[in-house]
């Protein structure tokens, strides 16, 4: 896994922008949430984790993280499109959010319309694995 230490100062830049004017006091006045719809030690959990403690110090405001398991992701990522658009309610998302709307008949959010990517936070590789005792070493065999 790996962490651009960039995620936080663009995190911080969009958020301030995308909340102009919203109040009289700088962005941000008061704690930012990264949500994270996974179950806690996961890749993403431990990404925000990494995140909102750089964040934490580079915009001088607390930045904590909020699991919100269940429904391949759905729950957490359902709730931050209903949050108001602040810029206090984040996700950090994985690949479930492109392909969620592909498994599941209906969705109570719309993946590419409800959210604003914000920063990209990691890359997480992916293997196919099988059973010592079958012969295959590639897709061809």
């Amino acid at each position: 896994m790996r962490v651009y230490g960039i995620a936080a100062v663009a995190a911080a830049l969009a958020l301030s922008a995308a909340t102009g004017g919203a109040d009289a006091q700088p962005y941000p006045w008061r704690p930012i949430k990264i949500v994270v719809p996974a179950t806690p030690g996961g890749a993403i959990d431990i990404i925000a984790r990494h995140l909102a403690d750089k964040m934490t110090v580079s915009m001088s405001q607390s930045v904590v993280v909020e699991n919100k398991a269940g429904a391949s992701n759905n729950l957490g990522t359902d709730f931050v499109a209903k949050s108001p658009p602040d810029g206090y309610t984040l996700v950090i998302v994985a690949s479930s959010h492109a392909t969620n709307k592909f498994i599941f008949k209906q969705l109570p959010y719309d993946p590419v319309t409800d959210f604003e990517p914000v920063a990209f936070t990691h890359i997480v590789p992916l293997l196919l694995a099988v059973n010592p005792a079958v012969p295959a070493t590639d897709f061809e065999n």
